[in-house]
């Protein structure tokens, strides 16, 4: 059985006794079962020092890691089949090789329309941003 915790650091952050839970979880009970617990994140620095570093209430608790890297220009195009060259070179300047939002690009949209979604997708989920659109137009919080 597996436990999932996509995004660790942002839940961690929110709720700081949530890597000393995982910890007690793991030494008073989950060693004696088949449950894997995977903890992921884009975050880093918060990874390495809050989760794997000395002071982290989970140090010696890893068994694997992978460090995994976004795709290269080549990898993230065959997310685009029917994209021009030309806004295929866009797109990964623009988001680089993140499978997350090369997934969600929708080809019948344009370049343009796509990168205003996702980018006021991704500034409204990550909550507390304000942005003001052009001129006196209106206020997303």
């Amino acid at each position: 059985m597996y436990r999932i915790y996509r995004e660790f650091p942002y839940a961690a952050i929110a709720e700081p006794s949530l890597p000393s839970a995982l910890q007690i979880a793991v030494d008073h009970g989950l060693l004696a079962t088949n449950m894997t617990i995977i903890l992921a994140g884009s975050n880093e620095g918060f990874m390495e020092s809050e989760v794997l570093g000395r002071k982290s209430r989970l140090y010696g608790r890893r068994t694997a890691q992978i460090r995994l890297l976004p795709f290269d220009y080549a990898d993230a195009a065959k997310f685009l089949p029917n994209t021009k060259s030309q806004d295929l070179v866009r797109y990964y300047a623009t988001f680089g090789g993140t499978p997350y939002c090369l997934a969600r690009i929708n080809e019948s949209d344009g370049f343009e329309d796509n990168v205003l979604r996702l980018l006021l997708d991704n500034l409204l989920a990550n909550g507390g941003v304000m942005i003001r659109l052009r001129g006196n137009g209106p206020i997303l919080m």
